[in-house]
């Protein structure tokens, strides 16, 4: 009995100095040298790494002490976390998983940053990703774009400033791939019904084909009517187009988006509207077909009349134009300077303000006829001390 006592109160007193780490997904309790780690809120944790290009490199972080390993890039344009193994990088990853992250992330910044780009330490997108890139927004405070009202960045772990995080699977998904797509979902597509969530699909635009998809319908050949006609529906033509993109960072944002994102007043253009588009066989080359049951022209602004939405506010005179991000590379084991020095690279060229000197490509500046800047240098003003 005597025995019994001695370890029972040896437990008492190590308990009440045992740390505690907790976030909305982890309540982690070290106690005698174990770890208790506890996942609430559904799923089934596996222990997938995801990481085959670094296998064996650098210190790992076990599940039990998630937020250990944390550090800034040499330029300071971005930092780098080790997550836990049982977040997969080989794998979409779910808002819970993002939720834990972005949690651990603020153990260490301050509420400083518009967006948070999770760039995942893979050299490629792995095969069972469905995406290039990924936005998840956070808050929206902007009425006149289609969206409600509404505002979770406290389960992200933020005060308030965090408007949308953007996952990239691969290192260089930045610079190569839909980094001006996905800062364009945090304000649109809200406003068209096209069948295809938040992009523009068929819908052709009198100020150039967009981020998130439609045609570029400009005076002259650029829309043709194949067969039928517009009213009473036909196929239709258009030069090349994407759904839901139109080729990455090589294209601007066209007037609609910079409407929306409340960088220009509302544009007097036109909106090029298919009922029932479907895809159609291209006869010529160069050129996108498709059928729809009519095609209708209808000025932008009596769109948004006809369709009860109001003006954009805050109009463009008082609309935030300056933006922060702060750029994460995550891995499961700590990075290789050759790998932080990557998405450095990335994140550097996307946040520069001015011309790129690049004929094929847009960084975020360019791509808004130079009216929003992005800025993401100097993190370590940000960190916690």
């Amino acid at each position: 009995m005597k025995i019994v006592f001695v370890l029972l109160k040896l437990l008492s007193e190590k308990f009440l100095i045992a740390s505690q780490y907790r976030s909305n997904k982890f309540l982690t309790i070290m106690l005698l040298g174990f770890t208790i780690s506890g996942c609430s809120g559904g799923g089934n944790p596996d222990t997938t790494t995801g990481n085959t290009n670094n296998p064996g490199q650098g210190e790992t972080t076990p599940d039990n002490n998630p937020a250990s390993i944390f550090g800034l890039s040499n330029s300071k344009f971005s930092t780098y976390l080790v997550i836990p193994a049982s977040i997969p990088l080989d794998e979409n990853l779910d808002i819970d998983n993002l939720k834990i992250i972005t949690n651990m992330l603020y153990e260490k910044v301050n509420d400083d940053f518009d967006f948070i780009f999770l760039v995942s330490n893979n050299q490629s997108t792995p095969v069972n990703v469905t995406y290039a890139g990924r936005n998840v927004t956070v808050k929206n405070s902007v009425t006149g774009i289609g969206k409600n009202i509404y505002d979770s960045t406290s389960v992200y772990g933020s005060s308030g400033k965090l408007q949308s995080v953007v996952h990239f699977p691969k290192r260089n998904g930045i610079q190569n791939g839909p980094a001006l797509h996905e800062m364009a979902h945090n304000w649109a597509n809200a406003i068209l019904t096209t069948g295809n969530g938040g992009h523009w699909n068929y819908t052709g635009f009198d100020g150039g084909k967009g981020q998130l998809g439609g045609y570029d319908a400009a005076a002259g050949n650029n829309l043709q009517v194949e067969s039928g006609s517009l009213a009473g529906g036909g196929t239709f033509s258009a030069p090349s187009f994407g759904n839901v993109a139109n080729g990455g960072n090589g294209l601007p944002y066209n007037d609609i988006e910079l409407y929306l994102m409340g960088l220009i007043s509302k544009p007097t253009t036109s909106l090029y509207l298919a009922e029932n588009p479907q895809a159609a066989t291209s006869a010529v080359s160069g050129r996108r077909y498709f059928t729809a049951d009519s095609l209708t022209i209808t000025p932008f602004d009596t769109y948004l009349s006809d369709q009860g939405i109001p003006d954009r506010n805050p109009a463009t005179g008082n609309a935030q134009k300056s933006f922060s991000v702060l750029t994460v590379l995550i891995s499961h084991t700590k990075p290789l300077d050759s790998e932080t020095k990557t998405v450095d690279d990335t994140i550097k060229w996307f946040s520069f303000n001015g011309d790129d000197g690049l004929s094929n490509s847009y960084n975020f500046n360019e791509a808004t006829g130079f009216r929003a800047t992005l800025s993401a240098g100097n993190i370590d003003m940000s960190l916690i001390q």
